[in-house]
């Protein structure tokens, strides 16, 4: 969130994208909120230890897929 103006306004300035810096910041908000509303559904589920674990598990791998690809 701290830096996405930046790094929309960098891409529009390039033609990467056609949207303004200001509505990719919005979208990133919007995601955001969304993410966090929703939240609490997974965690009735399984818990937070689970959660934390395999997300961190999860994050792990899929870094070490983009080193590799």
């Amino acid at each position: 969130m701290i830096y996405s103006n930046t790094i929309f306004g960098e891409m529009a300035d390039k033609g990467a994208i056609s949207i303004t810096a200001k509505q990719g910041s919005y979208i990133v908000g919007c995601v955001n909120w969304g993410g966090a509303l929703i939240s609490p559904i997974p965690l009735m589920y399984f818990g937070r230890k689970t959660l934390l674990f395999w997300g961190q598990i999860s994050m792990g791998i899929s870094l070490c897929l983009v080193a590799v690809f």
